[in-house]
């Protein structure tokens, strides 16, 4: 299978906020025993041209909207192909360049993507804890994450870390920067959307590889009454983020 790779290295500014700031474990309800798996109800994602450019960035976040949107009781939004490489070309200026992942964040929240589409607001996730990427999966529908891919994983069916460890084929990004939309959280794996699949990923894979990873506040993930499948309302969310 032919694929590109387009995550740009991970930049940080002090300014982003962290979910380890606002997540309170403690005050909130016990995680699902059985975790969660979001990508039950999604249909099949496209490749949204990640086999002839590197829109990883882009391509995640439009698989990250038919999440959202197949979980909240609505339509489910089917990004074209098209559409995705239009959008991400316009980012890059025509030029198959990559993209970095807090740029764009930043850029869907302030413009919106896809003719408008906008994000409320993102929160940073440290992707070594496994607490925090379980309760950023249960809470908000799924994980904007950057992978730093190795090599080794293109003769894994579960992406893990090799027998050997982290190094020759093993060693982060020895095949690129990637952005995947990580959705299923499992008490025993996890899961994420890439290149048309839905692809397992084993629970310390992320540990190693994950250099960036992001929490999104969106209305996508809300029904009409404003309540997520998780249980959560929009105003105590958003209040919260503005706290």
């Amino acid at each position: 299978m032919d694929i590109k790779l387009g995550k740009l290295p991970a930049v940080y500014d002090k300014r982003t906020l962290k979910l380890s700031a606002y997540l309170d474990v403690p005050k909130l309800p016990p995680l699902p025993v059985n975790g969660s798996d979001w990508f039950k109800k999604v249909s099949k994602f496209n490749m949204a041209g990640n086999n002839e450019y590197g829109d990883c960035v882009v391509a995640g976040a439009s698989h990250m909207i038919q999440t959202w949107t197949a979980n909240a009781g609505r339509r489910e939004i089917k990004t074209s192909d098209k559409k995705v490489i239009d959008q991400y070309l316009n980012l890059t200026g025509g030029i198959d360049s990559g993209l970095n992942m807090l740029a764009f964040l930043n850029y869907w929240r302030q413009k919106g993507i896809f003719g408008g589409e906008k994000i409320g607001a993102f929160v940073s996730i440290n992707p070594k804890k496994a607490i925090q990427l379980q309760y950023a999966n249960w809470l908000f529908g799924g994980i904007a994450m950057g992978l730093l891919l190795p090599k080794s994983i293109e003769n894994q069916d579960i992406w893990d870390i090799p027998p050997g460890g982290p190094v020759g084929d093993g060693e982060p990004d020895s095949l690129g920067g990637h952005f995947v939309n990580m959705g299923v959280a499992l008490p025993s794996q996890y899961a994420v959307g890439t290149w048309g699949m839905k692809q397992p990923m084993s629970l310390s894979f992320p540990t190693v590889y994950s250099d960036e990873a992001y929490a999104i506040l969106t209305l996508d993930w809300f029904d009409i009454n404003h309540k997520s499948p998780s249980g959560f309302a929009w105003k105590d969310l958003e209040s919260d983020f503005k706290d």
